[in-house]
């Protein structure tokens, strides 16, 4: 009798043939525990998304180690100021987080989860103001508030900060960073007014419990259910009583195949994700996810796994893998494979990775899609890994043959993108997932955002 939701028979049994081998069953549990694990999250990882405001908002986030002489600073002293097109400096609203809540997935057996998380640095506080901002955190700016800023701007700063700054002590000895966007040539600058600031109205994103939604200017994401955080539609438009689907549900499977080791596989059924906490801050939402896998009689790590952030016109999740092997202890065709279907009347288009440049920026780019319905677009971008010998990875679009050929389990889907996993070292790998939604006409600036991330230069001023 088989009445195990998360595994076939057949791998039930596989199981317990495998447990009477000579190799030891604490280890081929714990290698078994983590291989699902890995699985789980892998599983998990692509099924969120964002609400409204006057313009389209795009983030941008500035993490610490690109602006260390920031570090120290009280987080309820920072501000961010612009200089607009038209001449005038304002401030104009910002975030605090910490970086470690997103990235901290730990994906292990459950003795070992404790002690790996204690060595993570975890905060004392979900308040975006309270604390210092340390080499764990990331400052985040709209990009749509960023103005035009030529190098005598940054000569007249420290004067506009001063009248900006409430209570402000600005000198020319306080912390200020330079912000210039690469794509839009925009510029902000980060203050350390040395006072506290006062808090900007929160976003206008929305979670809707009740009829299992998240809801942003132009879009709305739909998930299964309260214990199922998974994508059942996806709409965009204006309107939020006429928007469209151009997603309805997707295939999220994970194949691994290791040399030593029956074959596991893991689907959507297989997953537990609800949501655990939410917090709400000038940008964003904030939903933090728990997590867990049913594999056998075994559930894996149920905890806190990670944090989606939710903005107004973009959808940000980081999405880290603990693999227990390197890729070269798998049999070609392991991976993860995440199937979708496009609605009737939505226009879809991929695009793969550029190709190389002289200067190298082109290497970095990921693998894209865009869902176009009328004169609204989405744009996904779907992060590279890194393989073992340092070179970038980036996911392929794989149709339902060409996943066969290469070995892998039986698809619904016609289509989708695929990770292989069969280059990448063990250990943690990591990855972003970005939806941009916005206006048809900004088609070249969200397929830019969506390969490259919203990228920017930072300098001391």
């Amino acid at each position: 009798m088989c009445g195990f939701a998360a595994v076939n028979c057949k791998y039930a049994a596989s199981f317990a043939a495998f447990i009477g081998r000579d190799m030891g069953k604490t280890r081929i549990v714990k290698n078994a525990e983590r291989i699902a694990q890995f699985a789980l999250f892998a599983l998990f990882a692509i099924s969120q998304p964002v609400l409204e405001s006057a313009a389209l908002a795009y983030p941008v986030l500035v993490p610490a180690k690109q602006v260390p002489w920031m570090i120290g600073a009280q987080r309820q002293n920072l501000l961010a100021i612009t200089k607009s097109d038209t001449g005038e400096w304002k401030a104009v609203a910002s975030q605090t987080e910490e970086i470690e809540d997103d990235i901290a997935i730990v994906f292990r057996n459950p003795t070992e989860s404790m002690p790996v998380r204690k060595k993570l640095r975890k905060p004392k506080t979900r308040d975006p103001f309270e604390g210092y901002f340390d080499k764990y955190h990331r400052i985040i700016v709209n990009d749509r508030d960023l103005g035009s800023c030529n190098q005598a701007c940054s000569e007249e700063v420290r004067v506009q900060a001063q009248r900006l700054c409430k209570d402000g002590k600005v000198t020319e000895y306080s912390r200020i960073a330079r912000i210039d966007l690469d794509f839009t040539k925009k510029t902000a600058f980060l203050v350390d007014c040395n006072s506290k600031q006062p808090e900007f109205v929160s976003s206008a994103t929305q979670l809707d419990t009740d009829k299992f939604a998240f809801r942003g200017k132009d879009f709305t994401f739909h998930y299964k259910n309260e214990r199922s955080v998974m994508l059942d539609s996806f709409s965009i438009g204006q309107n939020q009583d006429s928007q469209k689907d151009v997603l309805q549900g997707t295939e999220m499977k994970v194949y691994l195949k290791p040399k030593f080791m029956f074959n596991l596989e893991f689907e959507n059924k297989d997953v537990m994700a609800e949501i655990s906490s939410v917090t709400h801050g000038p940008l964003s939402h904030g939903i933090e996810i728990a997590t867990a896998l049913n594999v056998l009689i075994f559930q894996f790590n149920k905890q806190i796994c990670c944090d989606i952030n939710i903005f107004e016109d973009a959808i940000y999740f980081p999405v880290m893998l603990d693999l227990p092997y390197g890729g070269d202890s798998f049999i070609g065709g392991s991976g993860l494979f995440y199937g979708f279907k496009v609605t009737e009347g939505t226009d879809f288009e991929y695009f793969p990775p550029q190709q190389s440049d002289a200067s190298g920026r082109a290497s970095r780019s990921s693998t894209a899609m865009t869902l176009a319905r009328e004169n609204r677009i989405v744009t996904v971008g779907f992060g590279n890994l890194k393989a073992k010998d340092g070179t970038l990875l980036a996911p392929m679009r794989q149709g339902r043959v060409e996943m066969a050929a290469k070995g892998f389990s039986k698809l619904r889907s016609d289509d989708g993108i695929f990770y292989d996993a069969t280059k990448l070292p063990d250990g943690f790998n990591y990855f972003n997932i970005w939806l941009f939604v916005g206006e048809l006409s900004d088609k070249e600036k969200l397929l830019e955002y969506a390969r490259y991330g919203v990228t920017f230069k930072s300098s001391r001023t």
